[in-house]
């Protein structure tokens, strides 16, 4: 009786298709160390959290984003503070 795991096949199925999508029939002839290289950096982009906001790290500090996003919004008469009146011309003649 043999139980077999294939734990490591779902993420190496993973990495081929997504080096599927960097090597494509128009980028064909592209080295295996240039596929590599692009590889890492999609990688890293992906999954480093440099380049991501990091979630609220419990439901109080999502709360206090909420609010200060609802106090940074502007009310209604600071939105048209840029509008004009001007005369109006319907009664000249032309």
């Amino acid at each position: 009786d043999y139980i077999s795991i294939m734990a490591s096949l779902v993420s190496s199925e993973h990495e081929f298709s997504t080096a599927a999508l960097t090597i494509t029939k128009c980028h064909n002839h592209l080295k295996g160390d240039i596929v590599e290289a692009i590889q890492v950096l999609c990688m890293l982009y992906n999954h480093d959290p440099m380049f991501h906001e990091p979630p609220p790290s419990s439901a109080l500090e999502f709360e206090i984003e909420e609010k200060n996003t609802v106090a940074a919004e502007p009310t209604s008469t600071e939105e048209f503070d840029w509008i004009l009146d001007l005369p109006d011309d319907s009664d000249v003649e032309a």
